[in-house]
C-alpha cells in the first residue's frame, strides 16, 4: 500500500511540472513563465477569452482540468500571444492563475 502512495504523489508531482512547462502554439520554442499576473479585459488575447468565460466552463460546464477549461472556452487556439497578448507571453498561466484564484472546482 505504501508503494502505492508513494507512486501516487511521484505522478502528481510529475503533472504538477509538466502543467507549468506548457507553451502555447506560438510560443513553443521556449518555456512559459512559471509567474503569471492576469492584466487588462482578457486572459487569453488571442481568442478573447475572459476570466468569467473561465469560470463559466468550470462551474456551468464542468471543465476540471486546465486542458478542459482551454477546450471549452477556445483559448489558446490558433495563438499568437507574442503579438496578441500585451504581456508578449503565453497565456497558459493566467489560466492557471484564475482556476487557482477562485479556487474553482466543476461541480460533482
Amino acid at each position: 500500500m505504501e508503494a502505492k502512495f508513494i507512486h501516487k504523489v511521484k505522478m502528481i508531482k510529475r503533472r504538477r511540472r509538466l502543467a507549468m512547462s506548457k507553451n502555447c502554439s506560438c510560443c513553443s520554442d521556449k518555456l512559459v513563465s512559471k509567474k503569471s499576473n492576469v492584466t487588462g479585459e482578457y486572459v487569453c488575447y488571442c481568442n478573447k477569452v475572459t476570466e468569467q468565460d473561465i469560470i463559466n466552463a468550470v462551474e456551468k460546464q464542468g471543465a476540471n482540468s486546465v486542458e478542459k477549461v482551454i477546450k471549452v472556452t477556445g483559448a489558446m487556439v490558433n495563438s499568437n500571444c507574442k503579438i496578441n497578448n500585451p504581456k508578449g507571453t503565453c497565456c497558459y498561466p493566467d489560466i492557471v492563475q484564475v482556476i487557482n484564484k477562485y479556487k474553482l472546482e466543476a461541480p460533482r
